[in-house]
């Protein structure tokens, strides 16, 4: 019974896209497809969404693909190592931070190491909540990028990043918990709402994000625009081409 009612949303949700414009089924298909949206995803997109409005684009229907919202985003995630760290605190180390290939990796080192350094540099990549600064080294006056090498398995996948810090965090290691005082302190002082979002709903929450993004990319392309017609000189105003010229809006056929 449970299977049938899935299949039957799945049914209604393509049904309902079927209705939507079509860049926000070609987004929808995109989110369906990878973890994260690329800069040239939104381009296109945004690209998309203008040539639709001229007509310009074709429309074909879209079958949500079976399955759809089964567990997205589920997948095994190992931490490796962490290396060529640049501009973060005094860290400088000549060989890579190892976890190991434990489930369980103790790092220890005397005051001043740089272990809390290393803690800054996951909760930020992995997305934590209240991360705190992200401090250079305070020691030196050439002005580096933050950023730094990590090295994670995914479904046993080895994968080499460079995590640049102004860039966010990595969307892979979004569901790694990182969790030190700082952060205990936010679960037990602070008020915290527990809640789970099943996985259709993440969906929309995610395209509701791509929404909003387009929806900035679009009014800045709309302030590029000139926002009104250039005064016509006092003296064309009585012509029969002034008159036209007074004439013409956004309702003026381009055979006009």
């Amino acid at each position: 019974m449970q299977i049938e009612d899935t299949v039957t949303v799945q049914v209604k949700l393509s049904d309902w896209f079927n209705e939507c414009p079509i860049w926000l089924r070609d987004a929808a298909k995109r989110l369906l497809g990878t973890d994260a949206l690329s800069d040239h995803d939104y381009e296109e997109l945004t690209t998309l969404c203008l040539q639709e409005v001229e007509n310009l684009c074709e429309s074909t229907e879209y079958t949500l693909p079976e399955n759809a919202f089964d567990n997205i985003n589920a997948y095994k995630l190992k931490l490796v190592s962490i290396s060529d760290v640049q501009g973060i605190n005094a860290l400088a180390p000549k060989v890579p931070l190892q976890f190991g290939k434990g489930n369980l990796a103790v790092v220890y080192g005397q005051n001043g190491a740089g272990k809390s350094g290393y803690v800054r540099i996951l909760k930020h990549a992995c997305g934590a909540r209240h991360p705190g600064n992200l401090l250079p080294n305070a020691y030196s006056t050439e002005s580096v990028q933050q950023q730094c090498s990590i090295d994670y398995e995914k479904n046993d996948m080895a994968i080499h990043q460079v995590w640049v810090a102004s860039s966010g965090f990595l969307p892979d290691l979004k569901s790694v918990d990182i969790f030190d005082a700082s952060c205990g302190k936010i679960y037990v002082v602070a008020e915290n709402e527990v809640t789970y979002e099943p996985p259709v709903l993440s969906f929309f929450s995610e395209l509701i994000s791509v929404s909003e993004k387009i929806s900035s990319r679009l009014d800045a392309e709309i302030g590029k625009r000139p926002s009104k017609k250039p005064n016509l000189p006092p003296e064309y105003s009585n012509t029969s081409v002034g008159q036209w010229y007074g004439k013409l809006s956004i309702k003026t056929k381009k055979e006009d």
